[in-house]
């Protein structure tokens, strides 16, 4: 539910609450939202629907759930429900948030939209920027990445270093794949890009100054004169 002034786009969040829910038992879903970062329910934490929880004397598709109760592989707090297996089972309350005005405050008043919702996403796939921070492969919430992108560089223009984010999240070549091929300039656009100037440089000055060193100390290739 959203209140106030709407939000520009058809589907902008209001204080990460997405404007609308996709979500079964059983699919998998992502945090949108910091919950407890101390027990690791943060915004882009990933886990897989159980239950919904309704008001007494509600159901759906009448009624909204009050909560989700989600398993987060990643949990570390402790436990809300008994039972074997249930230890990582996280009930994921509706949240209430604020848009921010043209000044970035943030706050219940005129200008304002709030929205009242569950802060989670279907997790069947995500984007580049949701990734930063995860590691996927081998006993993993994610074993294998499948990743599309766009062969062009109008997004890294706008985020120097995405595609870099991106592929290193995974442990192992075998961890991941493109779902399309693209063009050699689409990776190493980052070594040309304007923002990187001083990168280079130093880059450049790091190179020099190892081959000094080399040079220096040449005679001590020999292991004999070592």
């Amino acid at each position: 539910e959203t209140q106030g002034q709407p939000p520009k786009g058809p589907e902008k969040e209001v204080g990460q609450i997405p404007r609308t829910f996709l979500g079964a038992v059983g699919s998998p879903t992502v945090l949108t939202k910091n919950q407890c970062v101390f027990f690791k329910l943060n915004n882009g934490a990933r886990g897989t629907i159980v239950a919904f929880l309704f008001k007494p004397g509600e159901q759906p598709p009448q009624h909204f759930p009050v909560a989700a109760v989600v398993s987060f592989p990643a949990y570390d707090g402790p436990a809300f429900f008994r039972g074997a297996g249930r230890e990582k089972w996280v009930p994921v309350p509706v949240n209430r948030s604020f848009s921010k005005d043209e000044s970035g405050a943030t706050g219940q008043r005129a200008g304002h939209a709030t929205r009242t919702g569950l802060p989670l996403r279907a997790g069947y796939a995500t984007v580049a920027h949701k990734t930063q921070g995860g590691s996927f492969g081998d006993s993993k919430d994610v074993e294998f990445m499948i990743a599309h992108v766009a062969n062009h560089i109008s997004m890294e223009k706008l985020f120097l270093g995405l595609i870099y984010t991106l592929f290193s999240r995974v442990e192992k070549d075998s961890d991941w794949a493109l779902g399309e091929a693209i063009d050699a300039d689409r990776i190493t656009y980052v070594n040309s890009a304007p923002g990187m100037a001083s990168r280079r440089w130093e880059d450049a000055r790091l190179k020099m100054a190892s081959a000094h060193t080399e040079r220096k100390y040449a005679h001590l290739k020999s292991l004999a004169a070592f």
